[in-house]
């Protein structure tokens, strides 16, 4: 879980892609990542997809970055009382990893 600190209200998220490395040697390393919302209400909070990236697979040694795990066309607008984090899932094998450096957001941002 990587909270998402730094969105102001009105802005944009149009695409958020994941940095990092998966090592492989050879054996099937996958990575899955979904951008989530809360929303705070006095009913509960609610926490919902935004969207995700599915299925990074591979079986040699890949560099995570905007070209081999993103997810672009989104339009979520944030609003007051919404809090943002990706859930980041993987599965290795024998002599597999995977290393999250971070998630980059991209906004247009409101002023």
């Amino acid at each position: 879980i990587v909270p998402l600190g730094g969105l102001k209200i009105g802005d944009t998220i149009t695409e958020f892609h994941i940095v990092g490395q998966m090592d492989s040697a050879g054996n099937t390393v996958t990575l899955d990542a979904d951008l989530r919302k809360m929303v705070s209400s006095a009913a509960g909070n609610t926490d919902s997809s935004v969207g995700s990236i599915t299925q990074v697979s591979g079986t040699a040694d890949t560099a995570l970055n905007a070209t081999t795990a993103s997810k672009s066309g989104l339009t979520e607008v944030v609003d007051e009382g919404d809090t943002y984090y990706v859930k980041i899932t993987g599965s290795t094998t024998a002599t597999t990893d995977i290393e999250i450096q971070g998630v980059v957001v991209t906004t247009n941002w409101s002023a």
